[in-house]
């Protein structure tokens, strides 16, 4: 059965039980865009963070925004945080290309890879290698009903994959765009995926993720390319 692209929606960036344990999770934070959006982000170097492409927009004029207009926030939490950064530098994939309506080929290139001005020491989180539909997935998340808190979610499941896409019994709403999905590997957290949007399957409401892994290479070439330097490395964790 295939993904409905007919109630296919972007999870947005909003305006303005489940247990975090700071230290190991603060390399997950908060985008913050223009002063009145936000999507949520990952650490996957001490530099580099990644979230959906579609963060990097203006919904109303479809533009990019400046990277002057953004700060990522490790670790937020109701007004604690490891750190603030500017951002350096930002790339998305040469396919990809911003609309308010969101479709599965938009979703499968929905990644960006951001440049920190300067490190931070926190907790990374390598990409995983790997295919790992038949692994439980965990989520973490800010949202438009906790901008300030974000939750975790364990247990999520693949229920469908349609190329790189993979829908997810993740619990998501308006505001989740950009959250890692990870799958333990040896105790430790990889990030396989990237939340972009909901969708149906049936009648099941899932999220959609897209697969990180296949686009950090490329992501990492064209910020070389823009800065006319080599490019950084980025772990990528393989399990066989």
């Amino acid at each position: 059965m295939a993904i409905c692209s007919a109630t296919i929606r972007w999870l947005g960036t909003p305006r303005g039980s489940r247990r975090w344990r700071a230290a190991a999770w603060s390399g997950v934070g908060r985008l913050n865009i223009a002063g009145n959006r936000f999507c949520t982000a990952t650490m996957i170097s001490d530099r580099h963070v990644i979230t959906a492409a579609h963060c990097l927009y203006n919904p109303r004029t479809k533009s990019r925004v400046e990277i002057s207009e953004m700060r990522f926030v490790a670790g937020l939490r109701r007004g604690d945080y490891a750190a603030v950064r500017r951002i350096a530098a930002a790339a998305t994939l040469p396919d990809y290309t911003y609309d308010s309506t969101a479709t599965m080929a938009r979703i499968a290139s929905d990644v960006a890879l951001l440049e920190l001005e300067t490190p931070i020491d926190v907790v990374t989180f390598p990409a995983l290698d790997a295919r790992v539909s038949d692994r439980p997935m965990t989520l973490v998340s800010y949202a438009r009903d906790r901008a300030y808190a974000p939750s975790i979610e364990h247990g999520c499941e693949t229920v469908r994959t349609q190329g790189v896409v993979f829908a997810l019994t993740c619990d998501v709403t308006f505001g989740a765009s950009g959250a890692p999905v990870f799958a333990m590997v040896a105790g430790r957290p990889r990030v396989v995926a990237l939340v972009s949007a909901m969708g149906r399957v049936g009648e099941e409401k899932v999220a959609l993720a897209v697969s990180v892994n296949h686009a950090l290479s490329e992501l990492a070439a064209t910020l070389a390319r823009d800065a006319a330097r080599p490019p950084r490395s980025i772990a990528v964790a393989r399990v066989d």
